[in-house]
């Protein structure tokens, strides 16, 4: 990687460090997609398949952030405007996705009247999500520093994980 002339370097530090924890974020999303929409086909679980696309929005969601961060490790604290809103266009995208998403689903089950009932795989994918995502969303925001490294404005990061379904209950 090419270090840009005159880089601060307490900024890049803290920006290697943002993608660092960022693509374990993205790793994280990959799996927990992965297993919850695979689970979900399986035991025929809307909930669990809804949380798995959540994830898979989230994960695009962190690929735009790492190619946000990277540019900016790339061509210093100077990189243009251009970038960063092109990313929080691309964000603001997914995070509409992910509502056109949740809302469509949840007609579809008040539609068929169909209840939930318990999974065993959406109970371990959220009792596995819920410390994971603590501890990654610690470690952003514990950071010595944090805010130095922190874009302005709104971006990918800058979305919260708000649980948007139930996937430990099943459809089925």
């Amino acid at each position: 990687m090419e270090m840009p002339v005159a880089a601060d370097p307490i900024r890049i530090r803290l920006v290697s460090r943002a993608l660092w924890l960022e693509a374990l974020t993205a790793g994280w999303m990959a799996i927990e997609g992965a297993v919850s929409i695979g689970s979900g086909v399986l035991a025929g679980s809307l909930s669990l398949v809804a949380f798995g696309a959540d994830s898979v929005i989230e994960l695009a969601s962190a690929v735009v952030l790492l190619w946000r961060l990277r540019v900016e490790l790339r061509q210093g604290a100077e990189f243009s405007e251009a970038i960063e809103q092109r990313a929080g266009k691309i964000a603001g995208a997914l995070l509409l996705a992910l509502a056109a998403y949740v809302i469509a689903s949840a007609g579809y089950g008040l539609w068929r009247h169909e209840g939930q009932e318990f999974s065993t795989p959406g109970l371990i994918v959220t009792a596995a999500a819920i410390p994971a995502m603590y501890l990654l969303a610690r470690a952003k925001t514990t950071s010595p520093n944090a805010s130095a490294a922190a874009p302005s404005g709104p971006t990918p990061s800058s979305r919260s994980r708000a649980p948007t379904s139930r996937p430990w209950c099943s459809s089925g």
